[in-house]
């Protein structure tokens, strides 16, 4: 059932507290909170191809913090829902940088590329294109979500970059193996309509968007209201600027993928967050846990998928102190916090 590791990215989201563009000119804006917004276009060459990355900063990269690149979910989704990430930059001074990954939103879109094309290497690539062109190589931290947490993992493991001060994993998995295992758990407990919307999948936009909304009012998104950011990412797949190109390519780029034999690999301090309701249930994160030499674990009692959406304050409070409080030592241990906001 390879629609099952499609469906950790489709999420809910509230609009952030700042204004944003997103006209795809490049150059710097600023906002309603003075923190500075750029925005344009990152060259990307590929397999003797020309292609463009597009991407959000806000703030100042000459900060004294590590600016954080966050890598958002999918394959197939746009950075849109990620915005309550930009947060950081008015709190803790520290810059954000939110990107497109080729193929969605409004980078490069290659809907003739072969299946070969896409692979995790190509959206490594990317990713080091991008610190590279923002000359960060040499320190920055990385932000994963759902199918970030895969394409984060997999560049520290690969790519050991020196540079890298944090890695948050948030909502993720260690294998498609546990994630299947805990989503076809959950989605039994759904009628009929929803476990047939997620068996056909994009084969049939309508049924698996109508069954994706009802299973994520439980395990992706515990808001009542569906919110503007929420909106603009779901337009990008089922809308009608849609391309589903990598979506539907994504049970092949991720096929049979598993990180648990080479966790140790990771050295670098991170932050392993989930929630209560989470389609990434405990076991699915707890290699990490279990294996991560470096690791924090925090869990967020009142939030599922999404818990930068669900307890904001207390998710970017763990966050932003994470990135910032260096005196924290968390070396060799595992630590458990369950946050409860009421």
């Amino acid at each position: 059932m390879h629609n099952l590791r499609f469906l950790g990215v489709i999420l809910a989201f509230c609009t952030p507290s700042f204004a944003f563009s997103s006209s795809g000119s490049a150059g710097c804006i600023p906002t309603p909170s003075k923190v500075s917004v750029c925005e344009g276009d990152v060259p990307f060459s590929y397999q003797g191809s020309e292609y463009k990355t597009h991407y959000q900063l806000f703030g100042d990269l000459e900060s004294r913090f590590t600016p954080l690149v966050v890598l958002h979910g999918g394959p197939g989704l746009s950075y849109d829902y990620l915005l309550p990430f930009a947060n950081l930059t008015e709190d803790y001074g520290i810059p954000v940088i939110l990107y497109d990954q080729i193929g969605n939103g409004r980078s490069s879109h290659v809907p003739t590329a072969p299946v070969e094309f896409w692979t995790i290497k190509l959206f490594m690539d990317e990713l080091s294109n991008l610190i590279n062109y923002f000359n960060i190589q040499n320190d920055f931290s990385l932000a994963g979500h759902s199918w970030g947490t895969i394409l984060g993992s997999e560049f520290v493991v690969q790519r050991q970059p020196k540079g890298l001060q944090h890695l948050i994993l948030s909502d993720g998995l260690a294998s498609n193996e546990l994630w299947e295992e805990s989503v076809g758990q959950l989605l039994s407990e759904f009628p009929d309509d929803v476990q047939h919307g997620f068996e056909v999948g994009l084969d049939d936009p309508p049924a698996f968007e109508s069954a994706m909304a009802k299973f994520y009012a439980v395990h992706g998104i515990r808001l009542k209201t569906l919110p503007a950011a929420y909106l603009a990412t779901i337009d990008w797949l089922f809308g009608p600027k849609a391309d589903q190109t990598v979506a539907k390519l994504s049970g092949v780029i991720t096929a049979n993928w598993t990180i648990i034999d080479r966790i140790p690999q990771i050295k670098t301090k991170t932050l392993v967050i989930n929630g209560k309701y989470d389609q990434s249930q405990d076991f699915v994160i707890g290699p990490f846990v279990e294996k991560l030499p470096n690791n924090e674990w925090v869990k967020f009692n009142n939030s599922s998928h999404m818990p930068f959406w669900e307890e904001p304050a207390a998710y970017l409070s763990k966050v932003g102190d994470f990135l910032t409080e260096d005196s924290i030592s968390i070396s060799g241990s595992v630590h458990v916090k369950i946050d409860t906001i009421v």
